[in-house]
């Protein structure tokens, strides 16, 4: 248990230090209060009937497939979250979708929903079964997708994980002083500069 609280105690400093300048939502379980919220009027209800203009966003989102996700129902939970989240997003928003265990796989690239709203995560893993949890790879991998391209003016990167570091010693995000930590965070101060990007974090 103390070797479990210490390793959530690494994930959030990295994360914080990290990505502090990039919009991130850290589900580090804990309620999912953002997205499993009573029915109640949407956002795009509420901007439509004020007639305000939403300007189209591109959200970039990670989920944690490795098996400490199994836990207290934690993966069904997300996918649950996530499937309420992509109802209230517009048409013209972007998702991308990146899962991760010891390696991450890009498996939506960063597409407009359209009316097909759940066929943007219905490529989830039905089950998180992989045996390590590579969370700079995988924020890393975000990376790529932001930059790679022209990106809308707003952007958000969510990252679903238990916050268990457990991952290959040879990776460049091992621990909180592996040296792959400090481009990654010079990438997001990049981004963030040009970008309307502010931090975000759901506990």
């Amino acid at each position: 248990m103390r070797r479990q609280a210490q390793r959530r105690r690494i994930a959030r400093s990295i994360t914080a230090a990290l990505l502090l300048p990039l919009l991130v939502a850290v589900v580090l379980f804990g309620p999912i209060p953002a997205l499993a919220a009573p029915e109640q009027s949407s956002l795009q209800d509420v901007l439509t009937a004020l007639s305000v203009k939403q300007e189209p966003a591109d959200y970039v989102v990670i989920v944690d497939t490795s098996a400490s996700m199994t836990d207290q129902g934690r993966y069904q939970r997300v996918r649950s979250g996530l499937s309420d989240m992509v109802k209230a997003l517009g048409p013209d928003d972007r998702v991308a979708l990146i899962t991760f265990d010891s390696t991450p796989q890009v498996r939506r690239s960063l597409t407009a929903l359209g009316s097909d709203r759940q066929g943007s995560i219905s490529s989830l893993p039905a089950a998180p079964t992989g045996q390590a949890t590579d969370i700079g790879a995988a924020l890393a991998t975000a990376l790529d997708v932001m930059e790679r391209g022209e990106i809308k003016k707003r952007g958000a990167v969510l990252l679903f994980t238990d916050g268990q570091i457990d991952t290959n010693p040879s990776s460049p995000y091992a621990t909180v002083n592996s040296s792959g930590w400090g481009p990654l965070k010079q990438r997001a101060v990049k981004l963030q500069d040009s970008h309307d990007i502010a931090p975000w974090r759901s506990r």
